[in-house]
């Protein structure tokens, strides 16, 4: 059982965690509200006292959620990697793994959910020649 979590907490969803790219991590379930389920999870966890830093965003898609973070960190492979043994994006992977063992809760809606990064514009200059 993960610690944290109540027992009887109901049905429970399988997920894997995987790196996208240099800096963020996927967890990938079934479907959406597993989706859910796991963002729920890792923004309680993140939430406690004493919780590891350097998560800039969870995201959630329909069949994962998507956890980027600092990559400053990462990129000397030391900073606040959550796991005592393992720095980097390997230590949030483990982290990730042990948090969400048994499954995130089941689905309550969306008002557990870590609260949206505020909105951002880019501007991409574009030159067409012809």
């Amino acid at each position: 059982m993960t610690p944290g979590r109540p027992p009887g907490a109901g049905p429970q969803v399988t997920v894997e965690v995987r790196p996208l790219g240099d800096a963020a991590l996927v967890v990938l379930t079934a479907d959406l509200s597993g989706a859910r389920a796991a963002a729920r999870a890792i923004g309680a966890a993140l939430r406690r006292p004493g919780a590891p830093t350097g998560v800039r965003e969870v995201v959630v898609g329909f069949g994962g959620t998507v956890v980027v973070l600092d990559p400053a960190p990462l990129a000397r492979d030391a900073g606040p990697a959550p796991d005592g043994d393992r720095a980097g994006l390997d230590g949030w992977a483990a982290w990730l793994g042990r948090l969400l063992a048994d499954g995130p809760d089941e689905p309550r809606g969306d008002e557990d959910l870590p609260p949206a990064s505020p909105p951002r514009s880019h501007v991409i200059p574009v030159t067409f020649d012809g």
